[in-house]
């Protein structure tokens, strides 16, 4: 629930470059990536490899220590192993693992493919320079949350070129918490104002945002209950789920007959199912609503860890 920041690279280079394959380049890049968690702990981006690739393996030996890779490693694992983390960390899976798993899971996972005409692809070994940093950020963009595929030819993987060692230098990644347009929120606040039977129905966003303990403290102080679609309610708030597909493909209307609203980082979520939305970061969101529901002139002690 959570956009991702543009990376920023440590200031500090020992050589002014390297003479690497596309191959040393790649893994080395992506082993110098990092990520800041929920709670402020800083983790390597990527925690392994699965899956096997002929172009790799000396490249992967080399980097062992801080990219494990397991070739018969099933492709559940990187769905486990990105939920786990609340979508903060993931892993490298190359062939000749499938991926669809993973787009329905909606979780980061990075797949490098054989390159295969019309496929995103990186052409040569400088291109790395570009599209790996592109590659990061769109992986972790909250906004199109799922695996991101590239295609890397066997020349682009063997050949040497030199590269700039400040490409390999350590870059941490932390999560944006955009705040809901101010029309947004007071429309919800309207809504939410005088309802007697509130339902929260929380999705996996709720965890990805780190928001489990405003939520508690939003539940308290409206009187609200967390439960699921099929309880009867005067007014249901949705957070961090889709209204549509996770319901059976039903909409908002038909599945509950009751007003919604849909907290979402992603605009089209925030939307599905016909639901009024609140298109922000959960546990901001929350924090701005307690806000909004205070009695004028107090305001809430919102939680902060």
């Amino acid at each position: 629930m959570a956009q991702a920041h543009t990376y920023a690279p440590a200031p500090s280079t020992i050589e002014a470059s390297f003479e690497l394959s596309g191959a040393q380049a790649l893994l080395q890049f992506l082993a110098a990536q990092n990520s800041e968690q929920v709670h402020g702990r800083i983790e390597p981006l990527f925690g392994g490899v699965l899956g096997s690739m002929e172009t790799l393996k000396e490249a992967l030996y080399q980097c062992r220590s801080c990219l494990p890779s397991d070739p018969n490693a099933e492709i559940q694992e990187a769905i486990d192993f990105a939920r786990a983390y609340r979508r903060r960390r993931c892993l490298i899976v190359l062939n000749p693992l499938k991926i669809e798993r993973a787009v329905e899971a909606r979780v980061p996972v990075l797949h490098i493919n054989e390159f295969t005409k019309g496929e995103r692809s990186i052409a040569t070994p400088r291109d790395l320079l570009l599209e790996l940093p592109r590659l990061v950020a769109e992986l972790m963009d909250s906004n199109s949350y799922g695996p991101v595929t590239v295609g890397l030819s066997s020349t682009v993987l063997r050949q040497e070129v030199r590269f700039p060692a400040t490409f390999f230098a350590p870059s941490t990644h932390w999560m944006r918490r955009p705040e809901p347009d101010s029309r947004e929120l007071a429309a919800a606040a309207a809504m939410l104002k005088g309802v007697e039977r509130l339902v929260v129905v929380a999705g996996e966003g709720v965890q990805h945002s780190g928001a489990e303990r405003v939520l508690e403290q939003f539940c308290r102080q409206s009187g609200a209950r967390l439960g699921s679609l099929d309880d009867e309610a005067e007014l249901f708030l949705c957070i961090g789920m889709r209204l549509e597909g996770e319901t059976g493909g039903k909409t908002v209307g038909k599945t509950v007959g009751k007003p919604c609203i849909g907290l979402n980082i992603c605009a089209n979520d925030a939307r599905s199912g016909g639901a009024t939305p609140l298109v922000g970061d959960a546990k901001r969101s929350l924090e701005l609503l307690l806000r909004e529901m205070s009695p004028k002139g107090t305001h809430p002690k919102t939680v902060r860890f």
